[in-house]
């Protein structure tokens, strides 16, 4: 292997290492913060318009058997 073929093949890794990393930074990473970005939009919403069932989404109740079924049988 003649060391014209070293330099390229070095070459060449760090030419695909260098595109994954702009790919990387310009593309990728923005789409993530753009979704997480959405998810909270999402989250604040479920608050203010739902807060009773935001509350059992995220976590923060739990769910009440007893209490949904008499909610459902009220309903009918």
């Amino acid at each position: 292997m003649s060391i014209d073929n070293v330099i390229s093949i070095v070459i060449s890794i760090l030419g695909s290492s260098l595109i994954t990393l702009i790919l990387s930074t310009f593309i990728f990473q923005p789409m993530q913060e753009k979704k997480r970005v959405y998810e909270s939009i999402i989250v604040f919403a479920q608050i203010v318009l739902f807060p009773a069932e935001a509350k059992l989404s995220l976590g923060v109740a739990r769910y009440n058997k007893n209490y949904l079924m008499m909610k459902i049988e009220i309903m009918q």
